[in-house]
């Protein structure tokens, strides 16, 4: 029985002007840059709407246009700093229901991330979903609601709110609806698994070193299995501290 498209976008956000990493999202592993593998992971995605790549006006993205333009790849171009309104103007005309958001610097994406949320997000009828501390920070993508996205734009004020996307909509839970939901065992650790910093990029490259085949995904499961088994890989970025908060990648 095929699986019933989620009637969503996928919005991937995506810079070069990080301050801890500059260019990560066009850094290499295995020989591809990263924001093609974080792309190429929802290739089998069961959505109806398009995947949007989201980057800003400054001529410092412009490389990530280009590609994007090269690769057949839609993006939309907005504010550098409000992200909020950058994700509203990429989904203000999409025929969807739901956004789902992901991150360039998130190369191991699980690849069952959008089914196993749009499940619930659609049984539940809930507003937002995303999941637990359970879940390695790098494997899940957050879907919401278009009309949650509207809302948090048209009201959210604080510097945060405008910068980090959903933390209006899960700071506000008397409005929304939101739902946190716990990763399939296989998928629990306390690793990181995003590329934020230089022990971050290291850590990725052995992993993609060790586990990518071209024209393959590496199956996020099969890379926490790698760590549990070699505790010394994921002891490269385990002083690493998140910058902000969790939901606030790019």
């Amino acid at each position: 029985m095929a699986t019933k498209e989620l009637s969503a976008a996928i919005i991937i956000q995506a810079r070069m002007s990080s301050t801890r990493l500059p260019g990560k999202a066009m850094l290499q592993l295995a020989g591809r840059r990263m924001l093609v593998h974080v792309v190429s992971r929802f290739q089998d995605a069961s959505v109806s709407g398009p995947l949007i790549v989201a980057t800003s006006v400054e001529p410092s993205d412009d490389f990530i246009w280009s590609w994007s333009q090269g690769a057949g790849v839609q993006c939309y171009r907005g504010s550098e700093r409000d992200v909020l309104r950058r994700f509203q103007g990429a989904a203000k005309d999409l025929n969807v229901k739901y956004i789902i958001r992901a991150t360039a610097d998130n190369p191991l994406i699980w690849e069952g991330t959008i089914a196993h949320l749009g499940r619930h997000i659609t049984e539940q009828g809930c507003d937002y979903v995303s999941y637990t501390a359970h879940m390695p920070l790098g494997l899940g993508v957050e879907i919401f609601t278009k009309e949650a996205l509207e809302r948090a734009d048209c009201e959210a004020k604080e510097p945060h709110q405008r910068e980090h996307v959903t933390s209006y909509i899960y700071e506000n839970r008397g409005i929304f609806d939101c739902l946190w939901i716990s990763p399939p065992a296989e998928l629990e650790g306390d690793f990181r698994l995003t590329v934020d910093t230089k022990k971050d990029y290291e850590l990725m490259k052995r992993i993609y070193k060790r586990l990518y085949t071209p024209g393959k995904i590496i199956a996020a499961a099969d890379a926490i299995a790698l760590l549990r088994k070699e505790p010394n890989l994921a002891a490269i970025n385990a002083d690493v501290r998140q910058k902000g908060s969790k939901e606030s990648q790019e």
